[in-house]
């Protein structure tokens, strides 16, 4: 499961498009992470999923959705959409850290990593994420909601999106050609001392970024109220039916999951 850990996560994807005429179902998806790292500027955890022991919530993971019995097994786990939990049409796995060990502080810097593998393509509407982001000290919401995510998304035509942002905005590049033939892609969310976050994305994890977006927002560690715990996690999510459009509207950033109301919504039904 990890080798020292905390881990816990957020999900976050929402459709962005209107104008239909018919729907198109899919069956969910199946990827797979090959290593997942939080480092909080003094202490680093690392999962390397290697001991074939599936996360579960406690002391390293708070988990969205339940892991299968051998999900786990030679240095992947199985990010399968069969083990989610299926939400208003959506399926959504994944898992944060909760180990306090590692989690981020104003002005010390860190990241979040994963490196995932596509053994089995990429399915129609779906998304894989990397978040940092904040809870309140129970594991609830918190007053102010401040985070940073990055992500993949697939269309239900096939077209590949990278998406960035935080909880008020969004960004999305098309980047379908640059993911012809990969099957492996690390993503990384990196903290500098300001509290300014960096997304960046590694197409094929070859150990040099193909995509960075610098300091594209600032984490604001929510002054009004300091009980607030910042930690990461990643994540996979999938739509049971999505609409064939006629016609796309596409509200200025392509097909894109993540809207902030669905990140709330979301997170007040996580288990810590």
């Amino acid at each position: 499961m990890m080798k020292r850990a905390s881990c816990c996560f957020v999900m976050i994807f929402t459709l962005a498009l209107m104008a239909f005429s018919s729907t198109v179902s899919y069956g969910g998806f199946i990827y797979d992470i090959a290593e997942f790292e939080q480092f909080d500027g003094t202490d680093t955890f690392t999962d390397t999923f290697s001991d074939d022991i599936e996360p579960i919530s406690g002391a390293d993971y708070s988990i969205f959705g339940t892991f299968a019995t051998n999900r786990e097994s030679g240095g992947l786990l199985e990010l399968n959409s069969a083990d989610s939990i299926l939400d208003e049409g959506e399926y959504v796995l994944g898992a944060d850290v909760s180990n306090s060990t590692y989690f981020f502080s104003s002005g010390a810097g860190g990241y979040v990593t994963s490196k995932f593998e596509i053994n089995d393509g990429f399915s129609p509407q779906s998304i894989i994420d990397l978040t940092i982001f904040n809870k309140a000290s129970d594991g609830g919401d918190p007053a102010t909601f401040d985070e940073a995510l990055i992500e993949i998304e697939t269309d239900n035509l096939g077209n590949k999106y990278a998406h960035w942002g935080d909880e008020d905005t969004w960004f999305t590049q098309d980047i379908t050609a640059d993911l012809i033939g990969v099957t492996e892609i690390d993503m990384k969310l990196m903290i500098n001392n300001l509290n300014q976050v960096t997304a960046m994305w590694d197409f094929g994890s070859n150990g040099s970024f193909d995509l960075i977006k610098e300091n594209y927002t600032t984490l604001s560690f929510t002054p009004g109220d300091s009980t607030d715990i910042y930690t990461g996690g990643f994540f996979v999510g999938g739509q049971t039916a999505v609409p064939e459009p006629t016609t796309v509207v596409l509200l200025g950033i392509g097909i894109i999951g993540l809207a902030g109301a669905e990140v709330r919504r979301r997170r007040k039904k996580m288990a810590v």
